[in-house]
């Protein structure tokens, strides 16, 4: 996890670098370009952590308390829906402020997200209740399906949009975010819960098969 950290860290950074003050209506091309590569980064290693898992191994859990990998699945799709259409539906029909862009208002920067959601150790969050597993799915190819169909959605609208996202806001447990960095945190919070996958699959008591 720290290598995979590490990694994400220097990209943003070089990516943040390379940013200019957002005063117009749409986002720079470095914005897009590099969301829209952290999506894809996430959702290959999404797949990649399941690939091949059997039902005993997808359904595997750690003790009572803990999640099995198919329940981190779960939540990961979920959760792409519900911030996608948080964005799309409530945040950019909020009323613009343009006077918090860049850097003036209450900004948090890029970086610090990333780094926030990624740091499962020190910061421990709590699932709302609309996305936490329910028994949605049915079987690991829906939740594959499921999952690719909405990361497909956030990449291209991520790649597409006109939106002003880095003029609406609004606040979440970390602070005062823009619509970009809402966007941000599907990809880091994929990011975060692929560390939870891993230390699932590393438990002793692991099924072999």
């Amino acid at each position: 996890m720290k290598r995979a950290v590490t990694l994400c860290t220097l990209a943003l950074a070089l990516a943040l670098s390379a940013l200019a003050d957002t005063a117009g209506s749409s986002l720079t091309k470095e914005e897009r370009s590099y969301l829209a590569q952290y999506l894809r980064e996430t959702r290959e290693k999404f797949l990649q952590e399941i690939a091949g898992l059997s039902d005993a191994q997808m359904k595997f859990k750690p003790d009572a308390k803990s999640w099995s990998v198919f329940d981190i699945a779960e939540h990961l799709a979920k959760g792409e829906d519900v911030i996608y259409a948080l964005v799309t539906e409530r945040i950019m029909k909020s009323p613009a402020q343009p006077e918090w862009k860049g850097e003036k208002g209450p900004r948090i920067k890029d970086l610090a997200i990333v780094m926030y959601l990624t740091n499962r150790a020190a910061n421990k969050l709590q699932a709302p209740e609309p996305v936490q597993p329910s028994g949605k799915f049915a079987s690991k190819a829906e939740i594959i399906a499921s999952f690719e169909k909405s990361r497909a959605r956030t990449i291209n609208y991520i790649e597409t949009t006109e939106d002003d996202l880095r003029g609406h806001f609004r606040e979440n447990g970390i602070g005062v975010i823009d619509g970009y960095q809402w966007l941000l945190v599907v990809a880091a919070h994929t990011d975060r819960h692929l560390e939870q996958m891993r230390e699932v699959k590393a438990h002793a008591g692991f099924p072999s098969k």
